[in-house]
């Protein structure tokens, strides 16, 4: 019961920096909204419903995978957030790069 719980724990250690980092990211650029949303996500949006869900359809085993599929889920929400701005701050040193080339 325990080793089943510690692997899906372990699995779950590779979606989780995703977040986290996507978290600070928006934090540090003052995007304070879409960090409190991943802040949120992770556990508001998705571990307390599937916490709430899965020991219903899974017993116990829903108890062990409810985090690890939160953090997953976490992770999928986070990346295409935070790839959009990755493409708007290239966009905006293009820019400025362009800008400086070019004084007027």
């Amino acid at each position: 019961m325990g080793t089943h719980a510690l692997r899906y724990g372990c699995v779950a250690l590779i979606f989780l920096p995703t977040a986290s980092i996507a978290n600070m990211t928006f934090q540090s650029t003052g995007n304070g909204g879409r960090a409190t949303f991943l802040a949120c996500a992770q556990n508001g949006l998705f571990f307390i419903p599937l916490i709430v869900l899965f020991p219903k359809f899974f017993g116990l085993t829903g108890i062990e995978i409810a985090q690890p599929i939160a953090y997953f889920l976490a992770a999928a929400v986070a990346v295409p957030i935070l790839l959009s701005f990755m493409r708007k701050l290239s966009k905006i040193d293009t820019i400025t790069d362009l800008a400086a080339e070019n004084p007027k």
